[in-house]
């Protein structure tokens, strides 16, 4: 199993919503996720419904400052918040084809892995992801919100009871972020959108400071 399975797997689903941009956008909603263990690198998450979505993606009433993400990924989350998700400092920044990306290691074990994903392959935020699963309908499509942002768990395969979760969030309405886990051992490995959700909730807590 390769280890950048939950991103690239995430990764096809936007790049596909890229090539939708020009053809029409994507809903709202909102989906469970409680609380879990502190360590974002064993994991967390609830819900197994699949959702449905309609139109648009909700709007977000107070848009990130995002140009320090697309500059550097890896400034999403500071020293402090790693160590308290239990994420190795420092990441490792890389540019795919949806945007620039940082990945993180577990620190109590090295194959959990989190990756930020920072979507400038998209014009349009969440609504292109929301279009993509109007026409072809993801595996698992969850609205909820992180920190009142707008946000969907989504994934094309539902892997989430071996330990991967995919969760996008509108950062402004044209630039949706992406968190993704892959949590291979540990307590949280049953829950891994719990996960998602605190290092998502990190990310904006972190970019709303340092703007």
């Amino acid at each position: 199993m390769s280890t950048h399975h939950g991103l690239l797997r995430i990764g096809t689903v936007i790049a596909a919503a890229s090539v939708l941009a020009a053809c029409g956008n994507g809903t709202t909603g909102n989906s469970p996720s409680s609380g879990g263990p502190t360590s974002a690198a064993a994991g967390g998450q609830t819900s197994t419904a699949t959702g449905a979505s309609s139109g648009k993606a909700p709007k977000v009433t107070s848009p990130l400052p995002t140009e320090g993400l697309v500059a550097d990924p890896c400034s999403g989350l500071s020293t402090p918040q790693m160590t308290t998700l239990g994420l190795a400092s420092p990441g490792e920044a890389s540019t795919g084809q949806t945007g620039p990306t940082c990945q993180w290691h577990g620190t109590a074990a090295t194959s959990n892995k989190a990756f930020l994903n920072v979507i400038t392959a998209n014009q349009n935020g969440l609504s292109d992801i929301y279009a993509v699963n109007d026409r072809k309908p993801f595996a698992y499509f969850e609205p909820t919100q992180v920190d009142d942002y707008p946000g969907v768990y989504a994934e094309s395969v539902d892997d989430r009871t071996n330990g991967f979760c995919s969760l996008l969030i509108g950062a402004t309405d044209q630039l949706a972020i992406s968190v993704s886990v892959q949590l291979l051992t540990g307590p949280n490995k049953e829950h891994p959108c719990d996960s998602a959700n605190k290092i998502g909730a990190a990310v904006i807590e972190h970019v709303k400071g340092a703007a």
